[in-house]
C-alpha cells in the first residue's frame, strides 16, 4: 500500500510547506494555496494497510495497543474483545460485580490512546522491505511467547512522512458504517440461529465450558455419541417467535427515500434474513429491531439491544456536543458490560468492541455523516458500473473518469439544461408567488399526482377554514379581542367561552375585519373572507424533500408515506374548577385521508391534510408507550373522525412530521411508530453554549436504570422452553493424492 501511496505523499507534502500559487478570480490576486491531510477514511480492514497495524489477534486495535483485552477461544479458534468493565467509571457497580460476570473484579483502567511521538518510538527500529522474498518462501509467523511483549506495529505507515502527521489528535476513522453493519448482522443471525452464522453454538458453548463461566449454558453431551443438549440461552426463541420476528420485517414498508425494500430478502417460513446491504443493516438496527425484539424476548434483553439500537441513532446525530458525546461513552461502555452478561464470548468480535471507541473520536472529529464510508462506497459502486471491459477494468474506470469529468467542466459553460441547472427528483418549487405582505401563503410545496376538484361540504369546509384561523401566527389578538365579546354578552366561565369561540370565531372574525376595513394587513383580510368550497385534491404532496401520499394511493405500494404526527398544544379544564385552565404540549399519531388545497379568493392557498387520528385523550390507553420507550397504538380507535363540526380532523402540511408504522408481532390490531429524520435536515441552534439542547434522539430512560437495581436478575438459561440437541461437527481431512 505504501508503494501505492508514494507519489500521493510526496506531492502532499510539497503542498504543505511550499504550495502552489493560485489564482483567486473573486479578489482578482494570486495566493499560495497549501493544504494537508486531515484524517483518512476506511473500513477497518483498510486501518491496517494506512496505519500499518494489525487488525486481528491479541492487538487488534492500536488505541487499546497492549493493554487490549483479548481472549483466544481454543474450541470456536478465534478471538473475543470482552472487558469493557474497565471503561466504566472507577466507582461503577459492575466493577465489583463478581458473579456476573467472569468472577474476578475489574479494577483495570481504560486503556489510554498512544501519542504520536509514542508511535513513532515504537517504530523506530522497524525496517520495512517491499515486495514478496525473491526466494518464494512464505513469512512462517511464530506464536508470541509470554514473557515477549506485543507488537501491534507492523511497519511504519507512509503518512508518518507528513510533517504534521504525528501531532494530529485522530489520524484514522473507524467505519461506522461496517460497524454498524457486523454488529447487526450478529444480533440477527445469533437471535435467528442461522447456521454457520449465528454465534451461538456448540463451540461457544464449549468455551463457556471451558472458561468455567455460565455454567447454566454449559452443554450436555447425550448417550447417542457426538450429540449434545443446548440449554436455552435468555435470547433464544422458539420457532413461531422467529417467524414473527421475522414477520416483523417482511411487513414493514419506509417512506420513500428512507430505504430499500428489503420484503424480498426476507423468508419467514425459512427464518432467515439474507442478502443485506450496508444501507439496509442501517435501517434494522436503527428502526425495525426495537420493535420486533420488545415483544419476544424477555424485557432486559430485549432493553440491552434497544440500547444497542438508541447508541447508534444518538452516533449518526447530525448536531451532536462534548457532553453528549461523553454521555454516550459512558452508556455504551455499561451496554457491552450487559451484553457480556447475556451473550457468549464468541459474539463479541473486535466489530462489537469498536463500539466503544466511536463517541472519543466523535468528541475529536464531530459528526460520523462527515468520516464513514456511505459516500465512498456509492462512489465506488458508480466507478464499477463504467467497467465495460471486464479484462482490463482500472482502463475503463479511468476513460470514463476522464470522460465524465469533461463533460461536468463543458456543462459549466453550456447553456440550457444541465447536471447542474436541472431539477433534482423531489424538487418541491414554489405552489405560488407570494408577495411579502402574504408569507403565510408561501406553499414550499407542490402536489405530484391525482389533481382534481373537489367540492367541499359545509361541515368540511367550516372544520379546515377554522383550522387555518387558529393556526394562523398572528390571530392571537383577535382572539382575545373575541374573548372580550364573548364575555360581555353573559358566558360566565372560561369553559364555555372556549366551547363558543371553536364554534363561532370564524364567523365574527370576517364581520370584525370588515369593520375595519383598510386597517388590517392583507394577510388577515384575504384569511377574513375564508377559501372557495372548490378545493384542489392530490393523491401525493412533497414538501421539504418528503413525499406525502393519501392512505389510498398508500395501498398497494412497497412505500408508506401516509403516516403523520404533530405534536400541538392542549387545552384542558378542571372538572372542579371551569376556569383553572391546564394547557400541555401533545403528541397526535394519523393517518392522511385527503390532501386539499384551499384557495382563498385567488389571492393565497393553504395545503392541508385530513387526517384519521388515534384516540389520545385517556393516557395509556389507545396509546401506549411501554418501558423500554416504544410507543404503540390502535387505529381502530379514533378522535376528530370529521363527523361533528367540532372537530379537528386537519393538520397543516407545514406542521406534519411524517413517520411509519409497523405492525405489532403480537396483536395485529397494534401498530408501533417509528420516528426519522429527513435526509438533508440539520437541527441547528444558534446559542454557542455546549450545554444546549441538542438534536439527539430523545430514549426512555427506563432502559438505562433497568439495569442499576439488580443485573443478577438476567437468567442465564430460559425456563419457559427447552433447549436444543446439536450434533459434534467432525473435522474433514484432506485427502493426500
Amino acid at each position: 500500500m505504501d508503494v501505492y501511496l508514494e507519489p500521493l505523499i510526496d506531492d502532499m507534502v510539497d503542498m504543505f510547506l511550499h504550495g502552489v500559487r493560485t489564482y483567486d478570480a473573486s479578489k482578482q490576486e494570486f495566493f499560495n494555496l497549501k493544504a494537508a491531510i486531515l484524517w483518512t477514511i476506511h473500513d477497518f480492514s483498510g486501518l491496517g494497510y494506512t496505519a500499518g497495524c494489525t487488525t486481528s489477534g491479541e492487538g487488534a486495535f492500536p488505541e487499546c495497543h497492549s493493554d487490549t483485552c483479548s481472549l483466544r477461544l481454543n474450541n470456536g479458534s478465534k478471538t473475543c474483545y470482552m472487558g469493557h468493565r474497565m471503561f466504566l467509571h472507577e466507582d461503577h457497580p459492575f466493577r465489583s460485580n463478581t458473579h456476573s460476570f467472569d468472577g474476578i473484579a475489574e479494577h483495570r483502567p481504560a486503556p489510554i490512546p498512544l501519542s504520536g511521538s509514542e508511535i513513532v518510538a515504537q517504530m523506530e527500529d522497524m525496517h520495512t522491505v517491499f515486495g514478496k522474498d525473491p526466494s518464494g518462501k512464505k513469512k512462517t509467523k511464530r506464536k508470541r511467547k509470554d514473557d515477549e511483549p506485543l507488537i501491534v506495529w507492523k511497519r511504519k505507515s507512509i503518512f508518518f512522512r507528513l510533517p504534521y502527521w504525528e501531532s494530529l489528535l485522530l489520524r484514522h476513522n473507524l467505519d461506522v458504517m461496517h460497524i454498524e453493519k457486523n454488529v447487526c448482522e450478529n444480533i440477527i443471525n445469533t437471535l435467528l440461529c442461522i447456521d454457520g452464522k449465528s454465534k451461538d453454538n456448540l463451540n461457544s458453548r464449549l468455551d463457556l465450558q471451558a472458561l468455567n463461566i455460565t455454567s447454566d449454558l454449559h452443554p450436555v453431551e447425550l448417550e447417542v455419541e457426538d450429540k449434545f443438549y443446548l440449554p436455552p440461552a435468555p435470547y433464544e426463541m422458539n420457532v413461531a417467535q422467529q417467524r414473527l420476528f421475522c414477520g416483523v420485517f417482511k411487513g414493514a414498508r419506509f417512506p420513500y427515500g428512507l430505504a430499500a425494500n428489503i420484503r424480498g430478502n426476507v423468508h419467514v417460513k425459512e427464518r432467515k434474513i439474507i442478502g443485506l446491504k450496508s444501507h439496509d443493516n442501517h435501517i434494522l438496527m436503527q428502526h425495525l429491531l426495537p420493535l420486533a425484539v420488545r415483544r419476544l424476548l424477555p424485557e432486559k434483553v430485549s432493553a440491552a439491544l434497544i440500547r444497542v439500537s438508541n447508541f447508534f441513532k444518538q452516533i449518526y446525530s447530525h448536531v451532536i456536543s462534548v457532553s453528549d458525546m461523553e454521555k454516550l461513552e459512558a452508556e455504551i461502555a455499561e451496554t457491552l458490560s450487559i451484553l457480556e452478561t447475556i451473550f457468549p464470548p464468541s459474539f463479541f468480535d473486535i466489530m462489537v468492541h469498536l463500539m466503544v471507541h466511536l463517541p472519543a473520536q466523535a468528541k475529536i472529529a464531530g459528526p460520523v455523516h462527515f468520516r464513514n464510508m456511505f459516500p465512498i462506497e456509492r462512489y465506488l459502486c458508480r466507478c464499477k458500473g463504467f467497467v465495460h471491459t471486464r479484462s482490463h477494468p482500472e482502463g475503463s474506470i479511468a476513460k470514463s473518469y476522464l470522460f465524465d469529468e469533461t463533460l461536468t467542466y463543458c456543462s459549466r459553460y453550456i447553456k440550457g439544461e444541465t447536471q447542474f441547472t436541472r431539477q433534482i427528483r423531489n424538487d418541491q418549487g414554489l405552489g405560488m408567488e407570494t408577495s411579502s405582505t402574504t408569507p403565510f401563503f408561501s406553499n414550499l410545496g407542490r402536489g405530484l399526482v391525482g389533481k382534481h376538484y373537489v367540492l367541499l361540504d359545509n361541515k368540511t369546509w367550516i372544520q379546515a377554514h377554522r383550522y387555518v384561523l387558529f393556526n394562523y401566527d398572528h390571530i392571537e389578538p383577535y382572539l382575545n379581542k373575541h374573548k372580550e365579546y364573548l364575555s360581555s354578552i353573559g358566558l360566565k366561565n372560561n369553559r364555555q367561552i372556549s366551547r363558543v369561540q371553536h364554534e363561532s370565531f370564524h364567523e365574527w372574525f370576517k364581520k370584525h375585519v370588515e369593520e375595519m376595513g383598510d386597517k388590517v394587513l392583507e394577510e388577515i383580510s384575504i384569511l377574513a373572507q375564508g377559501p372557495f368550497k372548490v378545493a384542489q385534491q392530490f393523491s401525493s404532496y412533497t414538501r421539504n424533500g418528503l413525499h406525502f401520499h393519501m392512505q389510498s394511493y398508500d395501498d398497494g405500494r412497497p412505500v408508506q408515506n401516509s403516516g403523520v404526527a404533530l405534536v400541538a398544544q392542549t387545552t384542558r379544564y378542571e372538572k372542579v374548577n371551569a376556569d383553572n385552565m391546564i394547557i400541555g404540549n401533545q403528541t397526535f399519531y394519523g393517518i392522511i385521508k385527503e390532501i386539499l388545497e384551499m384557495n382563498y379568493e385567488n389571492k393565497g392557498k393553504i395545503v392541508i391534510f385530513k387526517c384519521d387520528w388515534v384516540d389520545n385523550r385517556r393516557k395509556d390507553k389507545w396509546v401506549k408507550v411501554d418501558r423500554l420507550g416504544v410507543t404503540s397504538m390502535n387505529f381502530k380507535h379514533l378522535v376528530n373522525t370529521g363527523e361533528n363540526i367540532s372537530d379537528e380532523p386537519f393538520v397543516l402540511a407545514s406542521q406534519a412530521t411524517q413517520v411509519f408504522y409497523v405492525e405489532d408481532p403480537i396483536d395485529d390490531e397494534w401498530v408501533t411508530v417509528s420516528h426519522y429524520n429527513p435526509r438533508g435536515s440539520y437541527a441547528m441552534h444558534e446559542a454557542e453554549d455546549e450545554d444546549v439542547e441538542t438534536a439527539m434522539p430523545m430514549v426512555d430512560p427506563h432502559i438505562y436504570s433497568c439495569f442499576h437495581d439488580d443485573l443478577q436478575s438476567i437468567d442465564c438459561a430460559r425456563t419457559d422452553r427447552d433447549g436444543r440437541i446439536v450434533y459434534a461437527k467432525k473435522s474433514r481431512k484432506k485427502k493426500r493424492w
